[in-house]
């Protein structure tokens, strides 16, 4: 199936999309052949993830399970009780997605049950060699300094937006590096994907919310397309060589 890949988008949530919007976003997703590698951010989502995956086909469609920062108030604040909802769900998922750390936008949810829940998902990825997505924000070097108790777990590194620094001891890891809409609208974020070794770049769109939280009006999974010339005109690079490139480093990052 991979030589019949057009296009990786390494992040999206295509749960989000509301349902009159779903017969146009699989027309898309099959027409463009964009491996779509849709993330969870509960329980409620990930099935949803599954019933869509049905729909467009495992052959394009990946569903990962993870809980996303902002939907962790909800969940049991003992450990216990914690990992036995989630951990099955986690067993279930060959990469964990979205998980982390938001110490800037999440004001709800305590630092110390959100890191919590985040040791959660890293054993099950530590334990199982997954590959494992991460949110960052205003958390970047906490998590860092986490990682190093999970050494065989494979971090990619999503939307990486806080202090060079610390982005920097991310790559001195080999953190694989998510990049996408705000390509368009960032210089620092710019600067960021410059700094980044090649290999260790990964395309993805975050729609159907990314690019609107950013002002743009493209949530369509065609975003894509534009993602891989924003990296390509960043890195000066010819587009039909960072294409291979890009998805030759999805193929050996997310599907082996």
């Amino acid at each position: 199936m991979c030589e019949l890949i057009n296009f990786f988008d390494v992040h999206t949530h295509l749960d989000f999309y509301k349902d009159v919007e779903i017969s146009s976003v699989c027309e898309i997703i099959r027409n463009n052949k964009i491996k779509t590698f849709s993330a969870s951010v509960n329980i409620e989502s990930f099935e949803r993830n599954l019933k869509l995956q049905k729909i467009i086909g495992k052959d394009l469609v990946s569903v990962t399970f993870g809980v996303h920062p902002s939907y962790i108030k909800n969940l049991p604040e003992k450990e216990a009780e914690a990992f036995d909802l989630l951990n099955p769900y986690y067993e279930k998922s060959e990469i964990i997605s979205e998980v982390g750390l938001d110490f800037f936008w999440e004001k709800d949810c305590p630092k110390d049950i959100q890191i919590m829940h985040l040791l959660i998902a890293l054993d099950n990825a530590n334990r199982n060699h997954k590959v494992v997505v991460l949110h960052t924000k205003g958390a970047e070097s906490e998590i860092y300094e986490i990682l190093k108790d999970f050494p065989d777990c494979k971090p990619v590194i999503h939307w990486y937006d806080g202090p060079v620094e610390i982005y920097k001891k991310f790559l001195e890891k080999n953190y694989p590096q998510t990049f996408g809409c705000e390509l368009k609208y960032s210089d620092s974020i710019k600067s960021l994907l410059k700094l980044t070794p090649l290999e260790l770049i990964l395309p993805e769109t975050d729609n159907p919310t990314g690019e609107p939280w950013l002002g743009g009006k493209n949530n369509s999974p065609s975003l894509i397309k534009r993602i891989y010339e924003n990296i390509s005109e960043v890195l000066q690079k010819d587009l039909d060589e960072m294409k291979v490139l890009l998805n030759e480093n999805c193929k050996r990052l997310l599907l082996q």
